[in-house]
């Protein structure tokens, strides 16, 4: 019996278009990492840095309401006088404590910048104030005011 296909006829060329298969997926793998490597961090460097000024402004919240409740806790101990500056906070009694329990000096606001204390005048409230990452009043997104009287009291 003979073969009926002719012993001299070439096979199909699979190794070429592995070859082919092989070089497109090392190129587009290549164009991947290299898209990602520039693109990357321009989608997720706004991100991270979004969520440090929400937690940033988050900080200076949690401070203001624990700079406002001291003030309170002064205000109660000392037959409803407010203190004149937020320095009377850490200034021990005679037990060695202080109304922020064991700090002895006032922290500063998440940018670095001193809370700026409003005491209170006839019809008025003491107020708490961070000016925000520019230190200065006013200011939008980062830069705004956190103010004890724009928040919701419980």
């Amino acid at each position: 019996m003979s073969d009926p296909t002719p012993a001299n006829v070439d096979s199909p060329a699979p190794p070429k278009r592995k070859q082919t298969k092989r070089t497109l997926l090392i190129v587009g793998c290549s164009f991947g990492l290299l898209l990602a490597f520039f693109l990357g961090p321009m989608l997720i460097v706004p991100i991270v840095l979004d969520r440090l000024d929400f937690a940033q402004h988050k900080k200076a919240d949690i401070d203001i309401q624990s700079l406002m409740s001291a003030v309170e806790t002064y205000a109660v101990n000392n037959g409803g006088a407010y203190p004149e500056s937020l320095e009377a906070l850490v200034v021990p009694d005679a037990n060695g404590e202080t109304y922020l329990k064991g700090l002895r000096q006032i922290p500063l606001d998440p940018w670095g910048n001193a809370y700026v204390y409003f005491a209170p005048t006839a019809g008025s409230e003491p107020r708490i104030v961070s000016y925000g990452k520019d230190g200065k009043p006013g200011g939008e997104g980062s830069d705004a005011d956190i103010d004890s009287a724009l928040m919701k009291r419980d």
